[in-house]
């Protein structure tokens, strides 16, 4: 080793040489390059610093030199003379990226004698008291960076004063002038405040007379006791210096007035580089060096290159292009850039090194080190840990005390001193972890296999035990040693804290034992051993945590956040990571190890250890901070660690807690790495925040350099020393413990000293440069995670929006700080803090406030002590809002800036006044340090529904609690203050104590008055809660509402809101609006609420994706929402809006082809006929209500066929229930959910073979690598068999009701009314049964007997749904035959079965055309127009601003007639004979030969040779022929694009003359002029064959066989289509609105 530093001094000097030799400057001196951490092309490329630019348009023999603007720097050889002689220091510079003008500089050692005789004002100065040379102003940091080492030399007074008022004076005025200016502005607002509140006027102080501020008083000058000191040189350089930015043209302001000769001289060759670091300088780029096309929005890597002593600023070579700012991509590759970050692969020189594959311990290893692997050891580690190097374990003794081990993977014997690899190691220094990935500091080979303690492999340890009293958890004694270990588990912290916990550890959880050499499955004994280990350790760790606090140790803790990625990987959750007894456990046994190592390798070298030290506080800020929390009333003892520690375990609070923490933080130091030849007193030594004298890191060598180096220090200890150090530290052996392992005869006292000087490196000096470049990446390694983090948060903050019931991310915020001129908040719940300006909330500049819908603006505010009072005054409403999301940042700082963008909520300050019909309201709010005040992130609008403070009850409409909860996390909610949930019902509410009651409902008039009925039960209660009501209604809004709570009487009680419910992604396929009775609401009452509510959510659709190119559709609901999207597309158009959704809105879809609107009155057929496909028979049987089925405890017995209408079992029936998720998320009901239900036994069985033989295999894994491969896919055999069994039992409970004798009727009722047959006698019989009302009472066929009288009438098989269904399909397809004495028998079959209230039934489904009488003289069902007419003539508001996109009248169209559907089910081949129902090939398999006939419309559009019969006339023909002859139509479908609509209803007029309403087909123009029909034809054709998808919208509905059908084409068409729906159906939902219910 000796040898080596040897010959690495000479390379250093040789460079010295040739660098000075081969430039001829203004001096010889030049920069000193440390070889221990540069890379080669440093030394052999060598560049003089003091070499200056050369100028432009002057010859070089003409050029007058400019002046020069900073000094020469000293050569290596004054720099060493200078050093030795005391009169310079060395250190690591840092610059403050607030003020440029400031720098400090480390020392990295302790001043020598000489040193402190030379300058008297360094007494007291070392490396471990915190005390740092300042260095004022850019020429004394000549040229130097943050994180170069640099030799300095110490100002005397006089010096410092000049350099005081030469550099930092000017700075200081111009401070002072900008707060002059701000404070008079202030003045100004105050003097413009008028007609203030009369507690205001008289109190109200000047706002430049007050402030509260303990950190904003100027930087004292050269008088105080800051040493200032120059740099004379760089001795090494903290990087290859490759920074990030930005480039520009135009040379920055602040060089135009600094230096407008330098740049002048530049002219137009140059271009300028801004560095995203504020701490760095501008830089110079040769303008044919940069790339042609850069501009401000795109960022780059440039290295910086050379600076001269004649240059104000250094010069720059381009690097790479990075792109432009914004996306996490880029965003991430500046981070790792700014950060240094090594992201290249490892050379193949390092790879070289590593052993090769397959690796086993060597028998010469098992000789020399100790055997543990019959011992239980075990790892517990976050369960996606792949590198595993630290297990424990813990045994009791015969003595009655505990043996504990902490065995560290032996990755030095891997990594040998000065290979190819421990150099990379070295200049990686640590793993760097970002939010989606990490990047290593050792190859993966070593991280994740090698190194990594994996359970059940042996592998090389260092291991360190104690003997412990297990009633004291002190420490008898120690033992060191290099060991073998074979883990017998690997556990995550749950699973540990399973087993603290009081449980047992999971039979999944793989766990060996070691016998005859080799790990072996292990017995049950073993993991009992495991669970008592994990309960000593937890009630050892408790007794040392507790006697570290007592012994004075600080903890202050910082938010760690954890997100959830999607496949893009893009955040959809975000939490703080909690820490549990489990990881508490693990921390104290890591901390003692390393403090045990630190005590050893110091006692063993106390010159040349590595050791890890934490300064004091900063003891002017820290007296700061407490002095401000002493004025909010916390009082905090700044003594000792032990007494922070203590003062703050007094605050009860935990956000105020959380809240001094983070104050805390900013007066502590961070923690270093040293060499202990650097600091001569060991006082600074100690480890502040632990409060123990000596520590090191020891524990985590596969991802940390510095645990290499003590690993390497510890076997050079061992190998002289062996066990046997016995020293004065309690950690080190008082006496070698009886019941240590034996170590070998090889491993003890044999090494030679030859063989230690190799292990531990001989030159101290080598020793602190590891550790600064430790340091280093260290830090760079913390601000490139948290970057990603904040990175991370900002994403995943935006996106909030999307997936919220309110449209803002609202969290609690606690003051930290108030001024005179901002309110700093910090967010307990994220770890960030905002800063709120008065002056840009009074101007509504960046940052806007609004209370309510309006916007509102600070009109005053006044300082005292600790609090601010605000009064808040509205302005009138605009039409726009300018709003921080319209704002699309650019980057992670832009994005990080808006996260101080806080809206401060009124709610709980003061006295709030409001008024529904004042115009000018005020509102005064007094805020202090520690108020806790709701804030809203990134959002200008403080939601009504959650501005309630303190604890909330949630009260929910259970027609949206359903669809809510798919939007919405539920534990979310319960972090805002939800603590209760509750359904609405009538009668009273019990909300307890809860102070804020939200209600979350449809906009209907029953549900008003139960809640008005309760809120006034509330107000009128004994309760000492003052309760605050807010109500939600959805999706809007009504006056008809608003007129019943005003009668009420508590209209004023409650805040009104509504929430816009748009598409609810159901599956990737599927979107619904969740809208019940869509259907009803638009064909009986004339509510066509539903279009205003789709159009809407079919606008934010082509907000985010552009606008549909064509829009197709049938009915005359389909007509007005095509208007409505056209009409509200022109508006946006010409409101000039730009930016964001607006953009998008106005620019044609890449996403989508099309978008195709089925008004559901076109096809009534389909909702009323049985599903059989598997999905489709669930939800007849059970009912799919929001995605899931709930099951009792016998799946039949909670057989239902109300479907999505919700009428299912009564939500508080006691039996025991479950609920099942039904999406493809589940990969068995992805495969079934669509087939023909004849089909899913056997596919059922296909996959229980498959299960089988996959458990089977278990029996041919021979060898561990087969078994772990087994183990590891049991998991997923074990979830997949539980899925199986659920749809086992589903499938059989179906089955049963498919084999009953009523179900085989209907359908064969069905199937012939479709198929245009007449039903025999035996059809006629049933038909005339199901009237019957002796059989009303008859058991559920298939589930027996003793259902009866439990289950819901519309689960009795012939109840009043099932009979109308089939009534109203056969008027629909045998109305011809409907003779007049048939229909009025059953009207009185009915009427006398199922109660009279049915003749409003009856007449509900005559009026939307479901059941016509047979009388000629019954009158036509009236039109959308007609409809609208009505609802505009009786003043419904709600309906009446539609009738302005209404098209001209559209005629009144009667239902479609026998004889139509008689001519649709021939045209579109609507029965198909030879269905294939296992291996389908026509969309007519979803009921076993009957075509829906939207679908078939929708096969119209896109010409699908489906439609084609040879019945058909040869127009028909014509249009399918160019797809392909029909003869062989499907071979023909197979591997087209044939998707997507290219013609429009183009040749099907005869067929749309069938059906009733409207027929649209609109080409959409990328701008409002008319556009040529022909061109616009051909541009989307154009993107119709480059379009993925065409969306289909079911306007009133969409059935699961609809669904299952589309999917078909799908695959068929090669072609995406997504359904759009206002809700999914089946025929009892579909009905269910129609039926009159009793009061």
């Amino acid at each position: 080793m000796a040898a080596t530093d040897n010959m690495a001094s000479a390379a250093s000097s040789s460079n010295w040489r040739n660098t000075r030799n081969s430039h001829n400057t203004d001096s010889n001196n030049t920069i000193i390059t440390s070889t221990s951490i540069s890379t080669s092309t440093h030394i052999q490329n060598p560049v003089d610093p003091n070499a200056s630019l050369p100028l432009c348009h002057q010859s070089a023999s003409k050029r007058p030199l400019p002046p020069k603007v900073y000094d020469a720097y000293y050569s290596p050889e004054q720099v060493q003379t200078q050093l030795d002689a005391g009169y310079i220091l060395r250190g690591v510079l840092r610059i403050n990226p607030k003020n440029r003008t400031d720098a400090y500089v480390s020392l990295d050692e302790s001043p020598s004698e000489k040193c402190l005789h030379n300058y008297p004002q360094l007494q007291g100065y070392d490396v471990g008291s915190g005390d740092d040379i300042y260095i004022c102003g850019e020429p004394s940091r000549n040229r130097a960076i943050s994180g170069d080492t640099v030799a300095i030399k110490i100002l005397s007074n006089s010096n410092a004063k000049g350099i005081y008022r030469t550099n930092r004076l000017a700075n200081d005025r111009r401070i002072d002038q900008l707060k002059e200016r701000r404070r008079n502005r202030l003045d100004r607002m105050a003097a413009a405040a008028s007609n203030l509140p009369s507690n205001q006027s008289g109190n109200s102080q000047s706002l430049s007379d007050t402030s509260y501020s303990t950190n904003d008083s100027k930087e004292p000058i050269a008088e105080d006791k800051k040493v200032y000191g120059v740099v004379i040189a760089i001795i090494s350089h903290n990087s290859d210096r490759s920074f990030t930015g930005n480039i520009s043209a135009m040379a920055p302001t602040s060089a135009l007035k600094n230096h407008f000769a330098f740049v002048g001289s530049l002219g137009t060759s140059v271009v300028w580089f801004k560095p995203v670091n504020t701490a760095l300088p501008y830089m110079i780029i040769p303008k044919d060096g940069a790339p042609e096309d850069f501009h401000k929005k795109r960022f780059c890597t440039v290295r910086m290159d050379r600076w001269g002593i004649r240059d104000p600023f250094p010069s720059a070579v381009f690097v790479k292009d990075l792109g432009e700012r914004g996306t996490i991509d880029i965003e991430t590759h500046i981070i790792l850039e700014e950060n240094g970050v090594c992201t290249d692969p490892f050379t193949p020189s390092a790879l070289r090194c590593l052993p090769s594959s397959p690796w086993e311990v060597p028998i010469r290893e098992l000789e020399r080190r100790t055997d543990l692997r019959k011992s239980c050891i075990f790892t517990i580690d976050p369960p996606t840990a792949r590198d595993l190097d630290d297990a424990v374990s813990c045994t009791r003794l015969p003595n009655g005390n505990m043996l504990v081990g902490v065995h560290i993977a032996d990755v030095s014997f891997f990594v040998r001193p000065n290979t190819s690899l421990d150099i990379q190691a070295r200049q990686r220094a640590t793993t760097t972890y970002l939010v989606q990935r990490a990047y290593p500091m050792l190859p993966s080979m070593l991280c994740e296999d090698l190194c990594s303690l994996n359970p059940g492999v042996d592998r090389l340890a260092f291991s360190v035990m104690w003997e412990m009293d297990p009633a004291t958890a002190t420490v008898k004694s120690t033992w060191f040693g290099r060991t073998v270990i074979n883990s017998a588990c690997k556990l995550a912290y749950d699973d540990a804290q399973h087993v603290i916990d009081g449980n047992h550890l999971s039979d999944s959880i793989p766990c060996y034992g070691f016998s005859s050499g080799k790990a072996v499955p292990a017995s049950h004994s073993r993991k009992t051993q495991i669970e008592a280990s994990i309960i000593w350790f937890y009630k050892l760790s408790k007794i040392m945590r507790q006697r570290r606090f007592d012994n004075g140790a600080l903890s202050l803790n910082s938010v760690k956040l954890s997100f959830e990625l999607d496949e893009a990987g893009e955040p959809i959750d975000c939490w703080p990571y909690a820490i549990k007894d489990s990881n508490r456990l693990i921390e104290e046994f890591m901390l003692l190890a390393n403090m045990s190592v630190a005590a050893r390798i110091e006692a063993t070298f106390p010159d040349a250890s590595l050791l890890r030290r934490h300064s004091p506080p900063l003891s002017r800020r820290l007296i700061d901070v407490c002095k401000q929390l002493e004025a909010s009333g916390v009082h905090l003892s700044p003594g000792s660690s032990g007494e922070l520690q203590e003062s703050l375990s007094k605050v009860t609070d935990p956000e105020v807690r959380f809240t001094i923490e983070e104050m805390l933080t900013g007066p502590m130091q961070r923690a270093l790495y040293f060499s202990t030849h650097s600091i001569k007193d060991k006082a600074g030594y100690r480890h502040y925040a632990l409060n123990v004298p000596l520590y090191t890191h020891f524990t985590s060598p596969i991802r940390r350099y510095a645990d290499i180096i003590v690993h390497r220090t510890l076997e050079a200890s061992l190998g002289l020393f062996g066990n046997h150090v016995v020293g004065d530290h309690p950690l080190l052996p008082q006496y070698y413990s009886p019941f240590f392992p034996k170590t070998p005869p090889e491993s003890s006292l044999t090494a030679s000293a030859k063989v230690v000087q190799s292990l531990l490196i001989p030159k101290s000096r080598t020793i602190a440069e590891i550790a600064h470049q430790c340091n280093l990446r260290k830090d760079a390694a913390k601000k490139a995670q948290d970057a990603s983090s904040k990175l991370y948060l900002v994403h995943y903050l935006m996106s909030m929006s999307k997936r919220l019931v309110t449209p803002d991310v609202i969290s609690l915020g606690v003051v930290t700080k108030v001024t005179q001129e901002k309110i700093i908040v910090t967010l307990p719940t994220f770890g960030i803090e905002g800063t709120l300006y008065m002056d840009r909330l009074a101007d509504r500049k960046n940052q806007v406030l609004s209370i309510d819908a309006r916007d509102w603006k600070l009109r005053l505010w006044t300082v005292e002590a600790a609090s601010v009072t605000l009064v808040w005054e509205a302005g009138a409403p605009k039409h726009k809002k300018q709003t921080l999301k319209e704002s699309a940042p650019n980057s992670v700082a832009d994005l990080s800036g808006k996260l101080s963008a806080l809206v401060i909520d009124d709610n709980g300050h003061g006295s709030v006044h409001f008024g529904h019909k004042q115009t000018s309201e005020r509102i005064t709010q007094r805020i202090q340090i520690f108020s806790k005040v709701t804030v809203s992130v990134l959002a200008t609008k403080s939601p009504p529904d959650l501005s309630i403070r303190g604890s909330k009850a949630l009260v929910l409409d259970k027609e949206v609690s359903g669809a809510l909860s798919m939007i919405v996390d539920f534990g979310l909610l319960k972090e805002h203050g939800v603590e209760k949930i509750f359904l609405l019902e009538a009668g009273p509410l019990d909300t307890g104590a809860t102070k804020g009651v939200f209600y979350f409902t449809l906009p209907h008039v029953q549900k008003m008055r139960i809640i008005a009925e309760q809120v006034k039960a509330g107000l009128q209660g004994a309760s000492d809660v003052a309760k605050e009501y807010s109500l939600q209604l959805v999706p809007r809004r009504t006056l008809l509402c608003e007129r019943v709570l005003e009668e009420e009487g508590v209209l004023g009680d409650i805040t009104l809101g509504e929430y816009h419910m748009d598409f609810i992604p159901l599956e990737d396929d599927v979107l619904s609006l969740e809208l019940p009775a869509t259907f009803k609401e638009l064909y009986l009452d004339g509510d066509f609420s539903s279009i205003q509510y789709t159009a809407r959510a079919l606008m934010r659709l082509q907000g985010l994706f552009g606008f549909f190119p064509r829009i197709v559709g049938k009915g005359d609901f389909s007509q007005i929402l095509a208007d409505s999207l056209t009409r509200m597309r022109l508006e946006l158009m010409s409101t000039g809006l730009s930016g964001g959704n607006a953009n998008n809105a106005l620019a044609i879809s890449s996403t989508f082809d099309s978008v195709v609107i089925i008004d559901r009155a076109v096809d009534l057929t389909t909702p009323l006929l049985t599903q059989l496909t598997y999905e489709g028979l669930i939800s007849e049987t059970f009912g799919i209500i929001d995605g899931s089925v709930t099951l009792g405890s016998n799946a039949s017995a909670n057989t239902t066929q109300s479907g999505a209408s919700g009428s299912g079992p009564d939500a508080h029936s006691t039996a025991k229930r479950k609920r099942i998720t039904l999406n493809n998320s589940d990969s068995i009901y992805r495969i079934v959910r669509g087939m023909n239900f004849s089909a899913v036994g056997n596919m059922l069985s296909k996959i229980s073979r498959q299960l089988q033989d996959s458990y089977e295999s278990r029996h041919k894994a021979k060898t561990v690598q087969e078994i772990r491969s087994f183990v590891g896919k049991l998991g997923g055999l074990q979830s997949e068999h539980q899925s199986l069994k659920i749809h086992v039992s589903l499938a059989e409970t179906v089955l049963k009701r498919t084999q009953s004798d009523d179900f085989s009727a209907i359908l064969d009722i069905e199937q012939t009314l479709v198929g245009g047959g007449d039903l025999n006698q035996e059809q006629l019989a049933y038909f005339n049964r199901l009237f019957s009302l002796a059989d009303l009472q008859a058991p559920v066929p298939g589930v027996g007997g003793e259902l009866k009288g439990q289950v819901p009438s519309t689960s009795i098989p012939n109840s009043i749904h099932k009979v109308l269904r089939l009534l109203c399909l056969y008027s629909l397809w045998r109305g011809s035959h409907f003779k007049q004495k048939t229909y009025e028998a059953w009207y009185e079959e009915i009427i006398a079965g199922f109660g009279y209230h049915h003749s409003i039934t009856i007449d509900n489904l005559g009026k939307v055309g479901l059941l016509s009488p047979p009388s000629s003289t019954k009158p036509a069902a009236p039109s959308a127009q007609q409809r609208l007419t009505s609802a505009n003539t009786t003043g419904d508001s709600s309906t009446a601003g539609l009738l302005n996109c209404i098209v001209p009248s559209t005629k009144p169209r009667n239902p479609v007639h026998t004889n139509q559907l008689s001519f649709l089910r021939k045209t579109l081949n609507l029965v198909v004979s030879d269905v294939r129902e296992n291996d389908p090939d026509d969309i007519s398999f979803v009921y076993s030969g009957y075509a829906p006939i939207s679908i078939r419309l929708l096969q119209c559009l896109v010409r699908d040779p489906a439609v084609y019969t040879t019945g058909s006339s040869s127009r028909y023909a014509a249009l399918l022929r160019p797809l392909g002859d029909s003869k062989s139509r499907p071979a023909q479908r197979d591997g087209q694009n044939m998707g997507g609509v290219k013609s429009g209803w183009g040749g099907w007029d005869d067929v749309l003359s069938e059906l009733p309403g409207e027929t649209v087909d609109v080409v959409q123009s990328p701008s409002d002029r008319d556009t040529d029909a022909a061109i616009a034809d051909e541009m989307v054709k154009r993107l119709g064959e480059k379009a993925p998808a065409t969306l289909v919208v079911f306007l009133g509905g969409c059935t699961f066989t609809e669904i299952a059908a589309l999917r078909l084409l799908s695959q068929q068409h090669n072609h995406r289509y997504i359904a759009a729906t206002t809700q999914i159906i089946n025929g009892n939902s579909f009905l269910d609105p129609l039926i009159q219910k009793l009061p």
